[in-house]
């Protein structure tokens, strides 16, 4: 498999746990209750090669079918989800009720030297790379697929998105010229987006 030289240049460690109940019967299309909690803490992912490491990851999850047992009455849930990324850190949470017509609230906080995640993906055709990526999302909406006018009826597109890029440079093969100190700062709230800021060189 392709897959399998990706995985081992990663070494990883830490600690994991899961717990679930299940009660009732399960006979005669009849569904049990399921509530399960799971998480990690204390883990780390370390990209040998490179010698690039994400540290401190962990996060707490749960799961339940809930009291009507189906679909709709299902909530997942991870929170707390969060790295070291040496010189920067990732945050995060999400919550989804209802897999009938998910209700989603999610929200991220992260800021990482971009240097740092080419090394740890080993970019390879990426050179001279420099520059530092601060970004922050919150998003709450129900994808509801048959009747998509919900989600702007009970929610109003409550998205919002802040993405700030200092001195960001690179070169590729596949790039006619290489990108040289590219500082950006773009606010999205809902349908509206404001750029406040774009210099390239």
């Amino acid at each position: 498999s392709e897959l399998i030289p990706v995985l081992e240049r990663y070494e990883n460690a830490g600690k994991i746990y899961f717990n679930a109940s299940i009660e009732g019967p399960v006979t005669e299309g009849r569904q049990p209750f399921i509530n399960a909690s799971f998480g990690a803490d204390e883990a780390f992912l370390e990209n040998s090669l490179a010698h690039r490491k994400m540290d401190d990851m962990g996060f707490s999850g749960s799961f339940t079918n809930g009291e009507q047992r189906n679909l709709e009455s299902m909530e997942f849930s991870m929170t707390g989800i969060r790295a070291n990324l040496e010189e920067g850190h990732f945050l995060g949470n999400i919550r989804v009720k209802n897999f009938e017509a998910p209700e989603i609230e999610m929200d991220l906080d992260a800021d990482f030297d971009i240097p740092f995640l080419v090394g740890f993906l080993n970019l390879d055709e990426v050179e001279d790379v420099q520059g530092r990526v601060e970004m922050k999302m919150s998003f709450h909406d129900i994808i509801d697929i048959d009747n998509p006018e919900n989600a702007l009826q009970e929610l109003n597109q409550a998205y919002f998105a802040e993405l700030s890029i200092e001195d960001l440079a690179f070169a590729a093969s596949t790039l006619p010229s290489a990108l040289k100190d590219l500082d950006l700062h773009l606010v999205m709230k809902g349908k509206e987006a404001q750029l406040d800021q774009f210099n390239m060189q």
